[in-house]
């Protein structure tokens, strides 16, 4: 094909998916980007890149981001979008251009999702329980498939090689997977459709909090076992972090309500039986065990990392490396211990830094309190609903902040995550608005 005919093609396609963005119902689209989110799909190949099913499904929603405008005065997306013109600003410092539009594109869906979720709620929400209990199936297969793949590793290697495997993993990734640059290989971890335990573990977290939470605000018993499976088969992934999370967040879970109403005693009581029980399980987790001597195998290697950026950080405190500047720097890093490999940050402040400088950082840990904020705000509606809600909602925001703090994935987690987490947070907030209008003084 001539350049000519390959700029008609991507001209002509540009135009089918701005057509159909238009004619194809908004609930079709939404639920085309949260019930692909656990398998992704990758199909064609664009300059090299394969961009999943769920980016193209999130992205048809930019209709509802026009028609939902009153969400922009909402402070998470405003700073959500600041974060954004932080990034598109960094392209102008950035040794590689196109990999902050690619950044770009990948960070749209978020948004774009959420404004469609939280549309669908102020509507009426009709279809909020299916829309979930679709997501719920998906990702039961995802935490089936980490389960048996755990069990049968050999299964696992086939699957891998196999030319399926191309549909639900990037062929990049797989690549690099092949090259060393994940340990999934190894027997004792599995990732399902992930090439990465730790993400995997990160998403099937994430996903039982917010499913337990909207299970409690529908009374749905079959999505409070998925919400459970979903929590049980994050121990399969391999992940130490992961499993430690998870616990964790259990143990909030069930705290979150008591500390935040009651008298001061209670709360104080509660506070400190909560924090004693956490201490119990991190020493009882770090005496003399293998679980002990593997994470501290891996932060070691995180501590590599973090020093590289350090360094980074006396030479560039403001603006940042920019997009590919990571690279450059890491490959000079990495040749001097005589290694060729290129690792990422493995934090999300500090890619964020990287990427656009100190103010990235800044909006971004003003957008995690902010969303953090709110859903301790809704879990103080005198709706039982919000209340549910808001509290799976919260964790699972929670699961993929903390995590982030040793992993590469963004600020609201890979393309996996984002779905689910833009449809949690558009059905609360919508809920929390539905619930505070109905109140006598707001009338």
């Amino acid at each position: 094909m001539t350049g000519t005919d390959i700029a008609l093609a991507a001209s002509a396609l540009i135009a089918l998916f701005f057509i159909s963005s238009m004619l194809a119902p908004s609930r079709w689209r939404l639920a085309g980007a949260l019930w692909s989110a656990s398998f992704q799909i990758f199909t064609i190949p664009v300059a090299g890149i394969y961009p999943p099913a769920t980016l193209l499904a999130g992205l048809a929603l930019w209709p509802e981001m026009v028609e939902a405008r009153e969400i922009l005065r909402w402070l998470p997306v405003k700073l959500y979008l600041a974060l954004f013109a932080m990034h598109a600003l960094s392209i102008a410092w950035s040794a590689n251009p196109m990999d902050g539009v690619r950044h770009l594109v990948y960070m749209l869906p978020f948004l774009l999702i959420l404004s469609a979720s939280y549309r669908l709620a102020r509507r009426g929400g009709v279809g909020e329980v299916k829309l979930v209990s679709v997501f719920a199936c998906t990702a039961v297969v995802e935490g089936a498939l980490v389960i048996l793949f755990r069990v049968l590793p050999g299964l696992k290697l086939a699957f891998l090689h196999s030319s399926v495997a191309g549909l639900f993993i990037t062929p990049n990734g797989l690549q690099e997977l092949f090259d060393g640059g994940y340990s999934i290989l190894d027997p004792v971890k599995s990732g399902g459709f992930f090439a990465n335990a730790n993400a995997a573990a990160g998403f099937l977290s994430s996903s039982a909090f917010g499913i337990w939470g909207i299970a409690s605000a529908a009374r749905s018993r079959n999505l409070s076992w998925a919400a459970r499976f979903l929590w049980c088969s994050v121990f399969f992934t391999g992940s130490k972090g992961g499993a430690a999370l998870n616990v964790a967040m259990l143990i909030l879970a069930w705290f979150a309500p008591l500390i935040i109403g009651g008298s001061r005693f209670i709360q104080r009581s509660r506070i400190i039986a909560c924090a004693a029980m956490l201490s119990a399980i991190a020493v009882g987790s770090t005496i003399n065990s293998e679980f002990a001597r593997d994470s501290q195998t891996t932060l070691n290697s995180r501590q590599q990392v973090w020093a590289h950026a350090l360094q980074q950080f006396h030479l560039h405190p403001l603006m940042g490396q920019g997009f590919g500047g990571w690279a450059q720097s890491y490959r000079y890093y990495a040749a001097s211990f005589g290694n060729t490999m290129i690792i990422p940050p493995h934090n999300t402040l500090v890619y964020a830094w990287s990427l656009s400088g100190i103010v990235a950082v800044l909006l971004i840990l003003a957008f995690m309190f902010s969303v953090i904020g709110f859903g301790m705000k809704a879990q103080r509606s005198p709706s039982a609903e919000v209340r549910a809600m808001a509290t799976g909602m919260t964790l699972s925001f929670l699961v993929v902040f903390i995590q982030g703090m040793g992993e590469n994935h963004g600020v609201v987690g890979d393309m996996h995550m984002q779905p689910p987490l833009a449809v949690l947070l558009g059905l609360t907030y919508a809920h929390y608005r539905r619930a505070r209008s109905a109140l006598p003084e707001a009338t």
